[in-house]
C-alpha cells in the first residue's frame, strides 16, 4: 500500500542520514580497537585533528544503509498492515 511505500522510503532516506553520525562510530571502533591512539586527546581534539577523514567510507556506508533500512522499515509496514495493526495499536489481540 501507499503507507508501507511510505515508511520504507522514509526508512531508506534515515539510513542515509545516519552517515552524519560516522565520525562518532569512528571514534567508538578507535576506543574499542585502539584506545592507545585516543589516550589523553579531547573530543575537540581529535575532531579538529583528524578532520575529514572521520568520514572515510560515508559513501559506502550509505550504499549499505538505504536498501537494509528500506527492507527493515517497509517490512515492518507491511506486516503490521498484514497482522491488521493500525495506526493507534488496536485489533492486535495477542
Amino acid at each position: 500500500t501507499g503507507q508501507t511505500l511510505l515508511a520504507a522510503i522514509s526508512g531508506s532516506l534515515i539510513g542515509i542520514g545516519e552517515v552524519v553520525l560516522l565520525p562518532l562510530d569512528a571514534l567508538k571502533v578507535k576506543a574499542q580497537t585502539a584506545p592507545e591512539q585516543l589516550h589523553g586527546r579531547g573530543v575537540v581534539n581529535i575532531f579538529a585533528q583528524e578532520g575529514m577523514s572521520l568520514y572515510r567510507g560515508a559513501g559506502l556506508t550509505a550504499m549499505r544503509n538505504a536498501p537494509g533500512s528500506f527492507a527493515l522499515f517497509g517490512g515492518s509496514a507491511a506486516a503490521k498492515c498484514v497482522m491488521g495493526v493500525g495506526e493507534d495499536g488496536d485489533r492486535a489481540t495477542w
